[in-house]
């Protein structure tokens, strides 16, 4: 009979069908609170957010000011307008400039100038606008937000990534957390068999006092003890592992002392799901694939910005401005403002690599590339069915084996009671009890060992079609939020919405 503690069963008793044990739930908040691969997963996701915030930068304005003094000496004799001798002069000059760039590829320039010379005592000043625009290689939105549309996509797939990981620490904390289970039930098993090994023992010593038994018989039954204590021993080592196991995954101070508590056993077996419903379910929700398909999409773009660079390079320029003069720099801005002067230009420039070497060698190498990715993205939906398929059918022979171990517990145990009866009246000898407890103990070890099996396959299975996030209550969109990442040198926190709320 096996001997569960009293707050084992209570949770087992009071946990309804189907649901979570609340101390799994727990343990998977813990987890996803303080797991070292999913913050350091959050870290890679906020790099790729701040890669985009890079990518626009590109096309923020561009402040430029100057200014610049000269002074020269003639050799000679130089007069100035007035008629008076000016064998040295001095200029000064500066402007403001506004750079901007669109995604157009066009190129926008505003501009203020100012100069003086000593020479003609007047202050020259321009208020001017010039633009430069691709017409044909260069232009457009597909070639000058590719490195935008990069980023975005990569951040994406970052957050592809991060539930992955979230995913992956909930299935490796429920595995943890069973799997500690599972080493507290064989170790309850070896205490019954200790504690039946030991009334064995008593009850040859008795009867060796009463010549109803040899010497050899209670030595026998000590040999089995000493057996025993040791298999005692090595499933308080294992449990103490996979107390660290857990902790491990939850980030939790591994030098602590191992808490006594006592977990309990799966309250149901799961069944098998509706196959054809969920291999669909495995490959539309898989963030292996969808990864890919955005490394598709980079790669599409890739391949339709090297098309547009072997196109020319022919550029429209135009550019405007408006002239004044007059004694003092002020003056000379309000001249320009009221068009005393003007100028204005348009030109067109064409440029093509002799060749186009470089550019067609590009274009074969996108093509090339993009189909290798469709490649890997076929492998990947392949091998994907083909571990969902792997997975249904350890999942359906772990059950079977499961029922399989239950009925050779319950033959084992009546095949026990027999021998031991069998041998209290004379018929059987003493090994032939060793003999029965030891394939008892199998049995149930067996028995474990199966069950152990089908509950990680099924979180396995939970694994494929993401409802280990419904079995949680984790969010779909669950994402790292940034919450400190000033300068350089200062320490970054992320944390999930899971992490904030484990109500989530």
């Amino acid at each position: 009979m096996l001997r569960l503690p009293f707050l084992a069963i209570l949770v087992w008793l009071v946990s309804p069908a189907g649901a979570t044990p609340p101390r799994l739930q727990e343990a998977v908040a813990r987890a996803l609170e303080n797991n070292f691969d999913v913050r350091l997963n959050g870290f890679d996701y906020a790099r790729t957010e701040v890669n985009i915030e890079r990518a626009e930068a590109n096309f923020d304005p561009t402040l430029s000011s100057s200014i610049n003094y000269q002074e020269r000496q003639s050799p000679g004799s130089q007069t100035d307008q007035s008629g008076n001798s000016s064998p040295s002069r001095e200029s000064v000059n500066g402007g403001f400039r506004v750079n901007k760039r669109t995604g157009l590829g066009t190129q926008i320039t505003l501009s203020t100038d100012a100069s003086y010379s000593s020479f003609s005592e007047d202050t020259e000043a321009s208020l001017g606008i010039d633009v430069r625009q691709p017409l044909l290689g260069g232009a457009g939105k597909t070639v000058n937000l590719a490195n935008v549309f990069r980023a975005k996509v990569r951040n994406e797939s970052a957050l592809l990534t991060y539930r992955g990981q979230v995913l992956d620490t909930i299935q490796g904390t429920v595995n943890a957390y069973w799997n500690l289970s599972f080493e507290q039930e064989r170790m309850r098993l070896m205490e019954s068999s200790l504690e039946l090994a030991e009334n064995l023992l008593r009850e040859n010593e008795r009867r060796m006092e009463l010549g109803l038994a040899t010497d050899l018989e209670v030595l026998q039954a000590q040999a089995s003890l000493a057996t025993r204590r040791q298999a005692l021993l090595d499933a308080e080592l294992n449990i103490e592992t996979a107390h660290d196991e857990l902790r491990r995954l939850q980030g939790d101070d591994i030098l602590l002392d191992y808490p006594e508590i006592a977990l309990a056993m799966p309250a149901e077996i799961p069944s098998l799901p509706e196959v054809s419903e969920w291999y669909q379910q495995v490959i539309l929700r898989d963030f292996e694939l969808r990864t890919i398909e955005n490394s598709l999409a980079i790669l599409e773009r890739d391949r339709e910005v090297a098309r547009r660079n072997l196109l020319p390079r022919v550029d429209l320029s135009l550019n405007g401005r408006a002239l004044g003069r007059d004694s003092g720099t002020f003056g000379a801005y309000d001249a320009a403002i009221e068009r005393n002067g003007y100028s204005w230009g348009a030109g067109i420039s064409v440029s093509m690599p002799w060749g186009r070497r470089q550019s067609k060698a590009d274009a074969r190498l996108a093509v090339l590339e993009l189909r290798k990715e469709s490649t890997r993205r076929e492998r990947a939906e392949y091998d994907k069915r083909l571990l969902a398929r792997q997975v249904l059918r350890d999942f359906r022979a772990a059950l079977a084996q499961l029922e399989i171990s239950n009925e050779q517990v319950a033959l084992q145990q009546r095949l026990f009671e027999r021998e031991r009866a069998s041998y209290r009246a004379g018929v059987e000898p003493f090994r032939s009890v060793l003999q029965a407890q030891r394939a008892l103990d199998n049995a149930q070890m067996d028995r474990i060992s199966n069950l152990r099996r089908v509950i990680r396959q099924d979180t396995l299975r939970a694994r494929l079609d993401h409802k280990l996030f419904n079995a949680f209550n984790v969010s779909w969109d669950i994402s790292p939020q940034l919450t400190q990442f000033s300068e350089l040198g200062s320490t970054s926190t992320l944390h999930s919405d899971r992490a904030k709320n484990p109500k989530l």
